[in-house]
């Protein structure tokens, strides 16, 4: 019996903080040891960004190691800490939102 485990990813390019004001797009990116490995996005209150969040308001693409999540139409209730995941690693960074008054 042959048993194959495959190599643990780490960020070689963790997440960064970003600022953007209110009705803008904001875009997160990390790179991974690995090309192509799937990861999870979590938006605040540890809440898993699902395939289905992913029309209008959510994008995430892969290209090679670079794994980006996108969110258009910011609002200042979505300010707080995102994070990427993948097997045991993850990284994570805040979101701030100035209102359009600020």
């Amino acid at each position: 019996m042959v048993l194959y485990l495959e190599p643990q990813a780490t960020f070689t390019k963790p997440l960064k903080n970003q600022r953007c004001m209110e009705s803008n797009s904001v875009t997160f990116a990390c790179e991974l040891s690995i090309p192509k490995k799937k990861i999870m996005w979590y938006r605040p209150g540890n809440k898993m960004i699902k395939p289905s969040d992913c029309w209008e308001k959510y994008n995430i693409s892969v290209k090679g190691k670079t794994h980006t999540l996108t969110i258009n139409d910011v609002q200042t209730n979505e300010a707080g800490e995102f994070r990427a995941k993948t097997g045991s690693q993850s990284s994570h960074a805040k979101l701030i939102v100035d209102g359009r008054g600020t």
